[in-house]
Formats: C-alpha cells, sequence, structure tokens
C-alpha cells in the first residue's frame, strides 16, 4: 500500500518486527479498522521528502519515535485552548475518542487525517486543521485511498483549498 508514497519521494522504513499497538491506544480505539492496525504496525516512519508531512507509525504511537510532534499534539493543543471550559473539555475529547489520527503536515499550518470511528462515518478519514481542528471534511472512504491520495500529483486532499497533504 505505502509504495506509491515510496515511488513519490517520501522516505519509508519498514519495521523489522511487527509489535502490538500499545494497550492504552487499543483501549481507547477498540474498532480500528485491521487496514490501519496493519499499516501503523508494519512500518516505523513514513515521512514526505520535504519532512513536513508523515504517516503516524508504531513508534509514534509508543512514544519509541523521534518526531517534535506527539501522535495526539493536536488534541493537546485543543484541551490547552478550552482550560477552564468543561463543556468544551467535554466535546474537545469525544471528538478525539472517535477520530483516532493517521497523519500530521506543517506543510501549510498544522493539518491532520484521522480515521474517523463514528457510527454513521466508521473507516473514512476526515482531514482538519488549525485553529478548529475538531472541524472536519471527509476526504477518503478507507485508510487505503487516503494513502493513494497522498500519492497522487493531483492531490484532491485539500477540501477548502490550501491543504499541506502532500
Amino acid at each position: 500500500m505505502l509504495e506509491t508514497l515510496r515511488d513519490c519521494g517520501w522516505i519509508v522504513t519498514d519495521a523489522k518486527t511487527i509489535r502490538p499497538f500499545p494497550s492504552s491506544i487499543t483501549k481507547r480505539y477498540p474498532s480500528l479498522p485491521s487496514e490501519v492496525i496493519a499499516a501503523v504496525c508494519s512500518v516505523d516512519s513514513c515521512v514526505a521528502s520535504d519532512d513536513k508531512s508523515w504517516l503516524l507509525c508504531l513508534p509514534d504511537f509508543s512514544e519509541e519515535g523521534e518526531s517534535a510532534f506527539r501522535w495526539n499534539e493536536f488534541e493537546l493543543m485543543s484541551l490547552e485552548a478550552a482550560a477552564g471550559d468543561d463543556a468544551w473539555l467535554a466535546t474537545i475529547k469525544s471528538f478525539w475518542d472517535l477520530h483516532f489520527p493517521i497523519w500530521m503536515s506543517v506543510a501549510d499550518g498544522y493539518e491532520f487525517a484521522a480515521v474517523d470511528l463514528t457510527p454513521d462515518r466508521h473507516g473514512t478519514i476526515v482531514f482538519g486543521r488549525e485553529p478548529e481542528f475538531e472541524e472536519t471534511e471527509l476526504v477518503a472512504r478507507s485508510y487505503a485511498e487516503f494513502v493513494a491520495k497522498l500519492g497522487s500529483t493531483n492531490n484532491p486532499m485539500n477540501p477548502s483549498g490550501g491543504s499541506g497533504v502532500s
């Protein structure tokens, strides 16, 4: 699946050994699609050639990664912004409990893609950006379609006209 990205110049480092997700991740996201789990666990890193966009891989979730961004960085930023507002904090936590981040970018501000785990859109991929990370738009029907779009020369990932998805 990641061959498309390799062909576009992404630097993909396959995992030497397949390891399971940390239990904290599987407890929080018990309904992740198997294709997402398999992809995340099979790669140690997957970074665009400009070093500004990356797929989140197992080391990111197990905190072994060397990224300056934690896998839930944008959730943490939102929670910090909502400090003191219990209703807003609850809304943010609820959103992120149902949206598993898979891609981050700093190419055009802070952007992310996540697997939507809500019942009506389960397994689809949504795109969000700062300042309102929790306002998202559907960009792919599956993880495989998302990866294919990342590797596309005419990347249709940007639902609003300015995405750094590359």
